[in-house]
């Protein structure tokens, strides 16, 4: 087990104890096997967790679908050298969990870094999505307010032909006209709200379904030995 007591290097920092070594490898082993549980479980045995662990564990957390996790980590990573593609994957994770603004506004300051197509058509894509949204609210609130002019003037002119019919049992068949017509307008808006309802989770379905259906670009970060960086050993999920 000579390699424990290697001098491992990652893109994030230097590790100093021998079960950091070994906590490392194991991560590394697990995550190249797509045992992604075990890889983050040892991920967290480190004690001196390098930004680069940070970042494979946000990684690993994505994966998983806990995205909150994923932001917690990403948030957590300070170095420059992987400020692009933390970015990237924070607005990823964010996009996720229908942060839509701060999704836009990682993407926007990741391509200040690097113009890279892949964060190109995701904020474009979070921007269509906005846009529709806005559109879904405006629409709904300009049929909210006609259907609520349209009941005004329903009611106005029941109350004129009720004073014109009303006689000696007019009270009563007043008070049964103002019950009939509270049931009418009640069933009228929950049959509005029903389908406003089944409108925005279509259109949730319809967006979730594209974003899911876009890879996250995320690099793994491999051990490397010698206090040398390996390049060609970091490659895309």
């Amino acid at each position: 087990m000579r390699f424990l007591f290697a001098f491992f290097v990652t893109m994030g920092g230097v590790y100093g104890t021998p079960l950091d070594y070994y906590y490392l490898y194991k991560a590394n082993s697990f995550e190249k096997g797509k045992q992604y549980t075990e890889a983050l479980h040892s991920y967290k045995q480190i004690h001196n967790k390098s930004d680069a662990v940070r970042y494979n564990m946000g990684n690993l957390y994505y994966k998983k679908k806990s995205y909150q996790k994923a932001i917690e980590s990403y948030l957590g990573i300070k170095s420059n050298n992987l400020q692009y593609q933390t970015l990237h994957n924070l607005g990823n994770s964010y996009a996720k969990i229908n942060e839509i603004d701060k999704a836009i506004m990682r993407y926007e300051k990741a391509l200040t870094i690097k113009k890279d197509k892949d964060t190109l058509y995701n904020l474009e894509l979070l921007k269509k999505m906005k846009n529709e949204k806005q559109k879904e609210q405006q629409q709904e609130t300009t049929q909210k307010n006609e259907d609520n002019n349209d009941t005004n003037q329903e009611e106005n002119q029941k109350d004129t032909n009720k004073g014109k019919s009303e006689g000696k049992n007019g009270e009563v068949a007043g008070e049964k006209q103002k019950q009939n017509d509270d049931k009418i307008k009640k069933d009228k808006v929950q049959n509005q709200i029903r389908k406003a309802g089944e409108l925005s989770d279509l259109e949730e379905k319809k967006w979730s379904q594209i974003l899911e259906n876009r890879d996250i670009k995320t690099l793994l970060v491999p051990i490397s030995n010698g206090g040398e960086k390996n390049e060609h050993n970091i490659k895309p999920w």
